[in-house]
């Protein structure tokens, strides 16, 4: 995991990209791991919700496949994404969603 969360006043700044995203582009929100502790491995990962059309997310074009048509994989991108406090789901650096 190379896509990274910034800690800024009132919320984070996510930069990075993540790759063979099922319903990129057609979904309306995107729950999305980041790191915002490198040091701390897999405890340094935190999970955010993103709507689409957020400023600094993009989608790349649907990835071609030999098979397996029936939904659109996409990449998306993350350039200095600002996601508010809010964002964040649950605690700083616990990457679990229960």
């Amino acid at each position: 995991m190379t896509s990274t969360a910034t800690r800024t006043a009132g919320g984070y700044h996510l930069n990075g990209q993540k790759a063979w995203i099922s319903n990129a582009g057609e979904a309306e929100r995107y729950v999305v791991f980041a790191k915002t502790d490198p040091a701390q491995r897999s405890r340094g990962v935190t999970a955010f919700l993103l709507r689409k059309g957020t400023d600094g997310m993009e989608f790349d074009e649907p990835m071609r496949k030999m098979g397996q048509r029936a939904i659109v994989c996409r990449e998306i991108f993350l350039n200095d994404v600002s996601v508010p406090e809010e964002g964040r789901l649950g605690r700083r650096g616990v990457a679990s969603l229960a």
